[in-house]
């Protein structure tokens, strides 16, 4: 069964009040091959004889939403890796980052900043604010002339 079907069937199962009736209708009716049990109460019939039935069924129902959620984080953890791999295996992103750092030691030169190896990655936020500029003073893209 899966996981749907077991929830449907707790949601479904008879409590102790009816499962006491079906066993006193049991008691009650002669059940030969002119007297039949409906198929809806040969299933309840069965399904109250099995010991412990509810527990079992949610017991099967926690094992089966363990089992699912355990492979959605296996999904996740698979992402993350394929993540993982693809930046450190990216040359792109390693060339990006080596311009950005010879531009970091290019603007810090003369300072104590300049001549770095490397740069924590929150710098990475900051680089947008960054204004270029020629020498003359104006802004790069405008007109010198």
């Amino acid at each position: 069964l899966n996981l749907e079907q077991i929830e449907l069937l707790l949601l479904n199962v008879p409590t102790q009040e009816e499962v006491q009736t079906l066993r006193d209708a049991e008691k009650e009716h002669v059940i030969d091959e002119f007297n039949v049990w409906e198929s809806a109460e040969e299933f309840m019939f069965t399904l109250i004889n099995i010991p412990h039935f509810r527990v079992r069924l949610e017991l099967w129902s926690y094992h089966g939403s363990l089992v699912e959620q355990l492979a959605d984080m296996d999904r996740v953890q698979k992402d993350i890796f394929g993540g993982c791999d693809c930046v450190m295996n990216s040359l792109s992103l390693r060339r990006v980052l080596g311009i950005l750092l010879a531009a970091g030691n290019y603007l810090n030169g003369g300072t104590p900043r300049g001549r770095a190896d490397g740069f924590d990655l929150s710098i990475l936020s900051e680089v947008r604010m960054l204004k270029m500029s020629t020498k003359g003073g104006a802004a790069a893209g405008g007109r010198t002339g």
